[in-house]
């Protein structure tokens, strides 16, 4: 089982990439392999790849909080926190994204704005 602290230190490192757009990787592979299977369109495309990056989020929260709980250090609940508020970052972009994908008329684009082939 992985320590409070380990959970910390890994939930600001998944924030900070799914913030930053590194996890939309994660959201775009899955789309198209889902796509591939079921013959999807652009517009859902978009908006399935927000929802990968959302539950993405959903689960570093998660991890972040349960971490925080835990921790009665000052710098490692610190951390903790930091990782929740980088994980509310990421679910509020990924929000915003799936707006964009369902509001969007030309089909939209994906997560930060990767083209949809």
């Amino acid at each position: 089982m992985i320590t409070p602290q380990a959970r910390a230190l890994a939930s600001v490192a998944l924030g900070f990439a799914l913030v930053a757009g590194y996890l939309a990787r994660v959201g775009s592979y899955v789309m198209a392999v889902v796509a591939r299977i079921h013959n999807l369109s652009a517009r859902s495309f978009g908006v399935g790849d927000s929802i990968v990056m959302i539950l993405i989020g959903v689960g570093v929260l998660w991890m972040a909080t349960d971490a925080g709980r835990q921790l009665s250090g000052t710098w490692e609940r610190a951390i903790a926190q930091a990782a929740q508020l980088l994980a509310l970052a990421g679910i509020a972009i990924a929000l915003l994204g799936l707006l964009a994908a369902v509001a969007a008329h030309d089909g939209g684009s994906s997560f930060y704005g990767f083209p949809i082939s």
